[in-house]
């Protein structure tokens, strides 16, 4: 057991016997990491803090339910991929809205930019699962074995995801 893991299992077991404050050790570890997860999986700026927060709240909630003997770091992506998915739904039910980027001119913006915004559009349209095995391994650089172990899923499973949302992804980006 690496050094991270040993202390957040300690953190773990010390909120857990009522030590509430140790879960101030957890969130400052793991904040920007989640935010970067929910910005990556396409939740807009202005909804990152709460939607962060609202993550946190539910691991407190639910770290009963965690197993102190297994990796807390897949746990943690687990519950902050189904948060983010209900509440990317909830916003699928909402009339869309203009981000602020949108309003600039297209001129002020740099090439790399506007690719960025291009991919990050092409993941929106990608269903879920395609979707957030490509963030996962592309953009936070998890390995396939560590994507399998956060989603529950065969790693054979999830290498065929990446395929497939790869080769969709290129459909949706080709001009």
């Amino acid at each position: 057991m690496d050094e991270r893991a040993r202390s957040d299992r300690e953190a773990v077991l010390a909120v857990l016997a009522g030590q509430r404050e140790r879960f101030s050790e957890l969130v400052e570890r793991y904040q920007s990491m989640l935010a970067n997860l929910g910005h990556r999986m396409g939740v807009p700026r202005e909804d990152l803090e709460d939607l962060t927060a609202e993550i946190f709240l539910r691991i407190y909630k639910n770290l009963g339910s965690y197993d102190p003997t297994r990796p807390l770091f897949p746990w943690l992506y687990s519950v902050a991929l189904n948060r983010i998915h209900d509440h990317q739904r909830a916003l699928a039910r909402q009339p869309q809205r203009l981000e602020a980027s949108e309003l600039r001119p297209v001129e002020a913006q740099s090439r790399s930019i506007l690719e960025r915004e291009h991919v990050r559009a092409g993941l929106q349209k990608l269903p879920e699962r395609y979707r957030r095995v490509l963030v996962l391994h592309y953009l936070e650089d998890l390995s396939v074995a560590e994507i399998a172990s956060i989603l529950g899923q065969a790693e054979g499973s999830v290498k065929v995801q990446l395929l497939r949302g790869r080769r969709r992804l290129r459909r949706i980006l080709e001009p």
